[in-house]
């Protein structure tokens, strides 16, 4: 069997691409493969776990191939194009960098470069994976000639794997408080948390004054977070629109109790572990049919075309006042969750080996 060793920028355990990166050690372990990871920077809880990148050389050996895990700009992507060992890549999306241009210009400036360098790794990579369809679209257009798709991998540290679903029936009692809209993910403009804001205002004003929006993230900038701030109060839902920072996993599972229908109106996704949360958690969804999002979240949700916020307001109250409309998407929603478990994404990762042919065939 072949060494292949992981290169990935950061690495933490809590995150989706931490996780699979450490599901994908688990994958080659269990298969012969001998395999170490290398990052940026270790960090404290990686002893025994990750190694500085540039202490590769030290052991390297002929054969090896190096799969780079590419999310954002860094200093390790110029590495691995000097090397000359088989380069391999798993793309998790690089946000574009308009959605930033004047909130964030160094933070956009540095998506430009992430996108060139992974232009530059087109020329030298011989097999690339990608989280999604809309993934691997992304790399077709920038020429790497041979890809597969890999779902995410999530491991035990993750929503999905270290908590029980909600029973129908056993959501949290609100206690007068109304019904509550939930979204997690970075609070960036990307998110488009601004058209959320909207739309909750306008349910708010038609169907129910007592409901509530909480929304779990890092501000990323700031200055976007400070601007919902400012549009909370503008429309007058700052009582009712609770903006966290970045939360535990026991928080967190207590938000999606605590929620009645998980609504996103993200306008860039390049895979959205938020709606499998969701799903895991036996939330109904609502979203904006934008990049990744149909393809993870299939039948299981209400897709919208636009963020039209009246047209958003319709849909959160269908789903959560007809019963027949709720149950049956929350029945499509296990199975696709039983579409992206991990042993089936596992098999996927299993199969593009053998199409990468770094492993024999079945």
């Amino acid at each position: 069997m072949p060494t292949i060793h992981q290169f990935v920028p950061t690495l933490l355990k809590s995150d989706a691409v931490g996780s699979h990166v450490l599901e994908i050690a688990k994958v080659f372990e269990a298969n012969g493969i001998e395999s170490e990871i290398f990052v940026n920077q270790p960090q404290d809880d990686h002893v025994g776990i990750a190694h500085l990148y540039s202490d590769y050389p030290k052991i390297r050996r002929d054969g090896d191939i190096l799969l780079y895990h590419v999310a954002s700009a860094s200093p390790m992507a110029d590495f691995l194009a000097s090397r000359k060992e088989r380069i391999m890549i798993d793309y998790h999306n690089i946000t574009p960098a308009h959605f930033f241009r004047g909130w964030d210009d160094r933070t956009s400036d540095i998506l430009d470069l992430a996108r060139m360098q992974l232009q530059r790794l087109s020329d030298i990579t011989s097999f690339a994976m990608a989280d999604s369809e809309f993934n691997r679209s992304e790399l077709d257009e920038l020429g790497f000639s041979e890809t597969a798709v890999v779902p995410i991998l999530f491991g035990q540290d993750n929503v999905l794997t270290n908590t029980s679903p909600i029973p129908n029936g056993t959501r949290a009692d609100h206690a007068g408080k109304g019904p509550t809209w939930l979204f997690v993910g970075r609070i960036t403009p990307c998110k488009a948390q601004h058209n959320l804001i909207a739309a909750f205002a306008a349910y708010r004003s038609t169907y129910a004054k007592n409901a509530r929006l909480i929304l779990v993230g890092k501000p990323s900038p700031q200055s976007y977070f400070d601007a919902l701030g400012s549009l909370v109060e503008e429309l007058g839902v700052a009582d009712s629109v609770m903006l966290t920072n970045g939360v535990s996993a026991q928080q967190l599972q207590a938000y999606y109790v605590e929620a009645d229908v998980f609504v996103s109106l993200s306008e860039h996704e390049g895979f959205c572990v938020p709606l499998l949360e969701a799903m895991h958690q036996g939330l109904p969804i609502v979203a904006l049919a934008s990049s990744a999002v149909p393809e993870t979240l299939g039948n299981s949700g209400l897709l919208l075309e636009r963020s039209d916020p009246f047209e958003v307001a319709a849909a959160v109250n269908l789903i959560l006042t007809d019963t027949q409309v709720r149950s049956e998407l929350l029945g499509r929603s296990r199975t696709r969750m039983s579409e992206l478990s991990l042993e089936k994404s596992t098999q996927s990762l299993l199969s593009a080996l053998r199409q990468a042919s770094v492993i024999p065939g079945a």
